[in-house]
């Protein structure tokens, strides 16, 4: 389905503004919602209309938002944490293999309850690096602290910087 192109430029700015914060926007006939993706195991979607409509270019568009039940701050608190593994219970010096939507990455963990590990894979880890491990994000606020899950993005930072992955689709453990 195509879009018209005179509100694409404007489309275009908040496409790239959600995508940042872990959202997807969807364009389907004519009418927008956005969800937060998540790795949950409830994948039940809390939907709630939005009163006010958004301005694109002159044209209103209706808007309704879509949330995974594990984008909830109660939900995140309550859930079991199955799907996934901390590092920081987790022996120093294991290694790991995580695959996200775009990458593989080995991971060795030097100290976990630090978060220290050395990071090979993707396009800022061509060798293997030290890193820190904050945890495992949707991309917004909150962060589940030396954690990787399935779903959610990894957050490293390494180099100065702080490095989000693509969301995570395997973890495996080396022997």
């Amino acid at each position: 389905m195509s879009v018209p192109k005179e509100s694409l430029g404007n489309l275009e700015q908040q496409i790239r503004l959600l995508r940042d914060s872990a959202y997807s926007l969807w364009c389907v006939a004519g009418q927008r919602s956005h969800s937060l993706k998540t790795g949950f195991a409830a994948s039940r979607r809390y939907t709630a209309p939005i009163p006010s409509r958004l301005e694109t270019k002159g044209a209103a568009v209706p808007e309704q938002d879509s949330i995974m039940d594990g984008a909830i701050l109660g939900n995140w608190s309550k859930d079991p944490w199955t799907n996934g593994l901390q590092i920081d219970s987790r022996e120093d010096i294991e290694k790991l293999v995580v695959r996200t939507r775009n990458s593989l990455y080995e991971i060795t963990i030097i100290e976990g309850r630090s978060g220290e590990i050395l990071v090979r894979g993707g396009a800022f880890f061509l060798e293997l690096s030290p890193a820190r491990l904050a945890g495992a994000t949707l991309g917004g606020c909150f962060c589940k602290m030396r954690g990787i899950y399935v779903g959610f993005r990894m957050e490293i930072k390494a180099i100065g910087q702080r490095i989000i992955t693509t969301p995570v689709e395997s973890i495996g453990i080396v022997l």
